[in-house]
């Protein structure tokens, strides 16, 4: 680690609200601790300004309530409350999707379920900066007749915040019906720049898109694994061959129709995929994980470069890990592939992100996630379940303009957080996880990382993957920041 400074001070979300960036430094401004009502649940920073911090809240389910309600507080620079204002929703038959930050403003987006005309209606509120809500504008709309007809819907804004992406993936009932998917593309009035219907040739059961990204020029980027219908084994495709049972496309979406690019795989299996464009510049960096076989270890990295207006292929490119770096990861984090007898880091590692930064270089994050539901009864018929997560360390891939590997690394981290009763209940377990997720901040030359970690680390100076002190007591902790 280049810089590292240790604060001793427990903040939520590691108060990425209180960040301010400047070139190659880093100046950090703390609150007191948080205090937040039993009714809410933090949802997350949304934006900073020089007037202050915006932060979201959703109101926690009750018996006298069924937590449709948002809530939205500001802070001013020395983290005083300047107003929290609520937001309700009276309808039973309307849901919220969130709040984000839209150029200038917030946008709320929420969607009701109009039984009368078996309908599906979503709309965006905006919201201006000073806590007044606009005119609820529709921006989609679907048949709707049962469950099984919901959509899965990501909505997202884009890097300048000058465009709001809505995807529907219709049905997703994994169903033999063909994949469709609804898109828009939406600018800052609520006005719709373009929008389309695709229909893929495959089933539903066929495709999984993931990673949606726009384009400079408004195109929809994102990765479809499109799954052979023939599969059987899921580890076979023809004969004693090592194959995946898929193929990895990416696939570019216009007003007009849309363009499927496959990825040559070289019979390797995808782990995570992520696909992001470049703020400082044109292209579009797709970086996967890559390794032998569907359950076992990752084995490297691999990665290709778009231009994002052409859609045009600038470099493909793949890397295992080497010897000394699956040293470094620790034997506790590495395992050997039952078929190839290759050793990779363990398939509990999930992508995270990829970072530009303004030389074109970029950054792939992985970390170690894990979520554990046992279940046992006792001689009296009574069934106990308790739920563990954990959140351990972070991998870096760091690459340089042209795509080559300048190092991969291992950032030791380690959490764990349990209850018993119901898995992922919203209650006291929902705000310990929010101090066992790492963020970043990118000031175009550095990637700051933070996280919470056990001051015993520090003043033993562990840093062995394999030794590293698990954090378990969340008030005792202490937040980081650094680069590596």
């Amino acid at each position: 680690m280049n810089n590292i400074m240790k604060i001793f001070s427990i903040l939520a979300t590691l108060l990425l609200l209180a960040v301010t960036l400047h070139a190659q430094d880093v100046k950090l401004e703390l609150s007191s601790e948080i205090r937040i009502e039993d009714s809410k649940v933090l949802t997350g920073h949304l934006h900073s300004n020089s007037s202050g911090h915006y932060v979201g809240f959703l109101e926690r389910p009750s018996l006298f309530s069924f937590g449709n309600s948002v809530y939205l507080t500001k802070y001013d620079r020395k983290f005083k409350e300047v107003f929290s204002k609520e937001y309700q929703v009276a309808d039973r038959n309307v849901f919220s999707l969130g709040m984000q930050y839209f150029k200038g403003k917030l946008i709320w987006i929420q969607y009701k379920r109009d039984n009368r005309n078996d309908e599906l209606i979503y709309y965006a509120v905006p919201i201006d900066l000073n806590g007044k809500a606009g005119k609820a504008k529709a921006i989609a709309k679907f048949k709707y007749k049962n469950s099984r007809d919901l959509p899965d819907v990501t909505w997202k804004v884009n890097q300048d915040t000058s465009r709001l992406l809505f995807i529907a993936e219709m049905d997703r009932n994994r169903s033999r019906e063909d994949y469709s998917a609804y898109f828009a593309v939406i600018d800052t009035d609520l006005n719709k720049v373009w929008d389309n219907k695709v229909k893929f040739p495959e089933s539903e059961r066929q495709v999984e898109a993931t990673s949606f990204e726009l384009g400079v020029k408004d195109q929809l980027y994102f990765a479809a694994k499109i799954f052979d219908t023939n599969a059987s084994s899921g580890l076979f495709r023809k004969s004693f061959a090592r194959m995946a049972e898929y193929s990895v496309n990416i696939v570019k979406v216009t007003g007009e129709g849309y363009d499927k690019y496959e990825l040559d795989l070289k019979n390797r299996f995808i782990k995570g995929i992520e696909i992001v464009r470049n703020p400082f510049g044109n292209d579009i960096a797709c970086a996967a994980m890559i390794g032998d076989s569907r359950s076992g270890p990752i084995q490297g990295v691999s990665y290709l470069k778009l231009d994002s207006e052409t859609g045009e292929v600038l470099y493909a490119k793949k890397r295992n890990f080497t010897r000394k770096e699956l040293e470094s990861f620790g034997t506790r984090n590495t395992s050997r592939d039952r078929r190839s007898g290759d050793e990779g880091l363990d398939d509990e590692f999930i992508f995270r992100d990829v970072i530009y930064k303004k030389d074109g270089s970029y950054t792939m994050l992985a970390e170690e996630y894990r979520v554990e539901v046992r279940t046992s009864t006792t001689a009296n018929g009574v069934s106990n379940t308790s739920t563990s997560f954990r959140n351990n360390h972070i991998i870096t891939a760091n690459f340089d303009a042209d795509g080559e590997v300048e190092s991969i690394r291992m950032i030791p981290k380690k959490y764990s957080a349990s209850k018993s009763g119901t898995p992922f209940a919203n209650d006291a377990l929902e705000e310990k996880t929010h101090y066992m997720f790492f963020s970043t901040l990118n000031s175009g030359d550095n990637i700051y990382y933070l996280y919470n970690d056990d001051e015993k680390n520090f003043s033993r100076n562990i840093t062995n993957p394999n030794r590293y002190k698990t954090v378990t007591n969340f008030r005792e902790c202490v937040a980081v920041i650094g680069t590596y």
